[in-house]
């Protein structure tokens, strides 16, 4: 079943976007540990739903959306737009991946290498390109007692916890997207 253009961002998707923002804000603002280097949480799951359900463009409006909302309404430090651009830029990536699991037609056979290199390569990119690299650099601009080799020294452990964590939770997170989309929940 091919989306027009209204459909893409009808009432319905809307409302289950806006759901998904408020589930990132909570899940990253208030069941999360954040500290000036370190942040530990599960707020990539709302951002992968969406990635799968929604696709690209959904996901980075969803991720950056969420980013500003939550930095506006609990600050842990300073905005730093920066932070927000690489949001964007994962749940695009995110998006880009994992977008055609949902369809019907496209099989999802985790016994396949062609699945887990699309598991896993948005989860790689994501953490090391953006998470570590680009917020370690946007997190030194904000935070300008620390370096750039501070944060990202101390953030190496973060992400080495956060990729094995993010490879197990991603396929669970494309079977719900499945049975939701089965169901015609979203």
């Amino acid at each position: 079943m091919s989306k027009t253009k209204s459909s893409l961002f009808s009432v319905r998707v809307v409302c289950q976007l806006a759901l998904l923002v408020a589930l990132e804000i909570v899940f990253n603002r208030l069941l999360s540990i954040n500290t000036e280097a370190l942040k530990i949480g599960f707020s990539f799951v709302p951002i992968v739903l969406c990635a799968v359900l929604f696709g690209p463009v959904h996901a980075a409006i969803v991720y950056a959306v969420a980013d500003t909302l939550g930095a506006l309404m609990f600050p842990l430090g300073a905005y730093m737009p920066g932070i927000t651009l690489s949001c964007a830029l994962m749940g695009l990536d995110f998006g880009l991946f994992l977008h055609g699991f949902v369809a019907a037609s496209e099989k999802f056979e985790l016994s396949k290498f062609k699945t887990w290199l699309r598991i896993v390569c948005p989860i790689v990119i994501n953490c090391v390109a953006f998470g570590l690299l680009a917020n370690s650099f946007w997190l030194s601009l904000v935070y300008t007692k620390r370096s750039f080799a501070y944060f990202f020294t101390s953030r190496i452990i973060e992400y080495s916890v956060l990729i094995p964590v993010q490879i197990i939770l991603v396929p669970i997170i494309i079977t719900l997207a499945r049975r939701l989309r089965a169901s015609r929940i979203a």
